[in-house]
């Protein structure tokens, strides 16, 4: 296929150069309206403070017991979790159990 020549104005056959043909349609729309900026209302920012407020306040009550580990995806992870717990509470139950002392073990003999 050969190479087209280009025209003596520097453009390949068939380009149009005129740039309000080109361009046209953009030249025909109107022009925007300028964006007006405003400053967000006082009260607006204490909206969003006593929502936010609001929100951790009722998320506080009513999740009280919540717990990520509860929604554990795999059945392993959950069973060696319930494992560990109770191991620890074994042990804690262990070392309160050598904590007490004995009664009738003084230490001093009558």
């Amino acid at each position: 296929m050969p190479k087209p020549t280009p025209t003596p104005n520097g453009t390949d056959p068939g380009e149009l150069m005129n740039v309000r043909e080109v361009h046209g349609a953009i030249m025909r729309e109107w022009n925007l309206p300028g964006e007006r900026k405003r400053r967000v209302p006082w009260y607006l920012h204490l909206l969003y403070f006593a929502l936010a407020i609001w929100g951790y306040a009722y998320l506080s009550v009513y999740c009280a017991n919540f717990n990520w580990a509860e929604y554990e995806h795999r059945p392993s992870a959950r069973w060696k979790r319930e494992r560990l717990e109770l191991r620890s509470e074994a042990t804690k139950e262990k070392e309160k159990a050598e904590a007490k002392p004995v009664s009738g073990a003084t230490g001093s003999k009558p």
